[in-house]
């Protein structure tokens, strides 16, 4: 028998100790209010996301920096996974037939064209003249101010779906900035300025993210669509079909008669069914995330597509396959609602990113008197330009102002650009706290004005309610 301190001395094992009591103690805290903070702020001032970002700023380095190190950054990288999940279900809920008509394409890309540009003009025309920022400071705090929170989108989506098209570009065009961001850091960090960075080493994100986004739609479209329907659903659909009636041995041969077998098993195995449907999901965005980063796209990008790809698959499936009841359990939307996964992210990874993002943020420089009364302007002046860029559709009133204010919230997306470009040295000390403070006071204000427009004359006609049905739904 080896003994204890044999294999505690041993290389090639992680010896197991207890921990403190300080640190049960730390960490039990710690995840409880995860959860309470985000219940608090999500009934307080209907911004739960915020939660976490103050718990991560209070419990790591910015404030307390109770939290070892060690863990601070296992928080981050366990966060990160939140936030990948956070685009898949983006890319799930991304409703692609919207964008089949020409009409609806034009439409979009004007409306989510022009709630990128706006902030990102503002910001290159105005923080110059009047903070006395450079440009390319300037451009890199006006992208972080262009994306939209996915979490407000998803809140969107399930009340208003027709004109959830926009916020959806805004994230995509979003996730290409990201990337170009942290190219742009990179590069300036290794000497010689921005003028020394090659055009295509900027151009080569956006081009393939792009060339990734057409690529996934046309593969999805005219191969795994036309080979699923020929193919693959109709050989599930004639196994399935003799799954459930009694197999005649002098009519299936060895391998027809395993198949049928496998096929009855599965068809009566629901659970089954769920781990590999949550299976082929994570394969899929892992392997998207793989292609992404090698041909030097964002991997986020790669995670929409693969939520964006699987989504579009299931809908051929659910067309032409078993019942209601049994097909819900392949649906991704099921799997990131009624199981394990999405219990995890909710309650888990998503805290933790966002705490992460808190544990970013240089707290005890942001209440100088400069920076507050900087980011307060800044803030409303990104709010107008998301406003703005809403009015730009006919439907109008009181629709446009809806999305418009529903697009306010800039949330995750936001958060992490401004802290990439932190980090890579292209924004000062004094831009990223203002940046965060306009990111921090529009993600509050979005859904306090939905809440609202939402609880105003205007809430059934936005819902398309009478008020009879209006009070049962709120109250």
């Amino acid at each position: 028998m080896v003994s204890s301190t044999s294999v505690s001395a041993s290389p090639d094992a992680l010896p197991y100790t207890s921990p403190s009591l300080v640190t049960v103690l730390v960490l039990s805290s710690y995840l409880l209010l995860l959860s309470v903070c985000y219940h608090a702020f999500q009934r307080l001032l209907s911004a739960g996301i915020l939660g976490p970002l103050v718990l991560g700023a209070i419990y790591a380095r910015p404030l307390g920096d109770i939290l070892p190190l060690d863990v601070q950054s296992t928080i981050l990288s366990i966060g990160f996974l939140g936030l990948i999940l956070l685009i898949v279900q983006g890319g799930i809920v991304a409703r692609m037939d919207i964008l089949a008509s020409p009409v609806n394409l034009g439409m979009a890309v004007l409306v989510g064209a022009t709630g990128v540009v706006l902030p990102i003009g503002f910001s290159m025309a105005l923080l110059p003249a009047g903070f006395g920022y450079g440009l390319l400071e300037s451009f890199t705090v006006g992208a972080a101010l262009a994306s939209t929170s996915l979490g407000t989108t998803f809140a969107v989506l399930s009340t208003y779906k027709d004109r959830t098209k926009e916020a959806l570009l805004d994230d995509i065009i979003g996730l290409v900035i990201t990337s170009v961001v942290s190219t742009l850091g990179s590069s300036t960090q290794s000497g010689g300025g921005l003028s020394s960075v090659p055009p295509w080493t900027i151009a080569r994100p956006v081009v393939s993210s792009f060339l990734l986004l057409i690529i996934s739609w046309l593969l999805s479209r005219y191969i795994l669509a036309p080979l699923s329907r020929s193919v693959i659903i109709s050989a599930l659909i004639r196994y399935t079909a003799a799954a459930r009636t009694p197999a005649e041995p002098s009519s299936s041969g060895r391998v027809a008669g395993g198949l049928r077998r496998a096929m009855a098993g599965l068809h009566a195995n629901l659970g089954l069914q769920q781990m590999i449907a949550t299976t082929l999901l994570v394969s899929t965005v892992l392997a998207y995330c793989v292609i992404s980063e090698e041909i030097g796209s964002s991997l986020l990008i790669g995670a929409f597509c693969a939520g964006a790809m699987m989504k579009y698959l299931y809908a051929l499936w659910a067309e032409r396959t078993w019942p209601r009841s049994e097909q819900c359990l392949w649906s991704p939307e099921h799997l990131f609602t009624h199981t394990a996964l999405g219990v995890v992210q909710e309650t888990l990874l998503m805290p933790f990113f966002f705490s992460s993002i808190g544990s970013a943020i240089p707290v005890r420089s942001m209440f100088t008197a400069s920076t507050v009364w900087r980011g307060i302007i800044f803030a409303g002046l990104m709010a107008l330009a998301k406003v703005a860029a809403e009015l730009v559709e006919p439907p109008v009133w009181p629709a446009a102002l809806f999305l418009g204010v529903s697009l306010m919230s800039r949330g995750e997306i936001g958060y992490l650009i401004i802290n990439i470009a932190n980090r890579s040295g292209l924004v000062g000390q004094q831009a990223f706290n203002v940046a965060i403070w306009a990111i921090t006071l529009n993600t509050l204000a979005g859904p306090l004005a939905i809440a609202f427009l939402m609880r105003s004359q205007y809430g059934p006609l936005l819902l398309g309610l009478t008020p009879a049905s209006r009070r049962s739904r709120w109250s």
